[in-house]
């Protein structure tokens, strides 16, 4: 009795420690991709050589810019960065640049409706304010829950070489 009681208690240790660890790292997978794209969205807009505007759907001709003073939301961000124009997104269908990915859709995806861009601006000869917003998720609703993981990420940016 003692000897089944005791390896039912390390039995239960060593699955409780197994799932703390998939959990840690299913955490991790969705840290590292979230930060990366905060990483390189941010760079791109904090020096950015010019603004060219934001939207809320992928259509060259209708980009707002400059963005309002009280600021808007949007999918889309047109830059000319490093003397090549860029278009970031931000949406259901993704985290890209240039329609590139830059999150692993093999194991993350973004929450539906979590990803977007703000932007505001006092005036056009004042640099924009642009904020970037979205939650990545890892696992479905069938996944076990150590082995599923939601992170929110967002920060503000403001583009200096304007």
């Amino acid at each position: 009795s003692i000897v089944i009681t005791s390896t039912t208690v390390v039995l239960a240790y060593i699955v409780s420690s197994f799932r703390s660890s998939n959990k840690i790292n299913s955490n991790e997978v969705v840290r590292q991709n979230g930060n990366s794209a905060i990483s390189q969205f941010s760079r791109m807009i904090q020096f950015a050589d010019s603004f060219s505007g934001a939207n809320t759907v992928d259509n060259d001709a209708t980009y707002t810019s400059p963005c309002p003073q009280t600021g808007g939301t949007y999918n889309y961000i047109k830059l000319r960065y490093q003397g090549q124009d860029r278009k970031l997104s931000c949406n259901t269908d993704g985290i890209k640049i240039d329609g590139g990915s830059i999150i692993d859709t093999q194991r993350v995806s973004v929450a539906a409706g979590t990803c977007s861009f703000t932007c505001s601006q006092a005036g056009s000869s004042v640099p924009p304010v642009i904020g970037i917003n979205f939650e990545l998720s890892l696992g479905d609703s069938t996944s076990a829950p150590e082995k599923s993981a939601n992170i929110k990420f967002s920060t503000t940016v403001k583009m200096r070489n304007l």
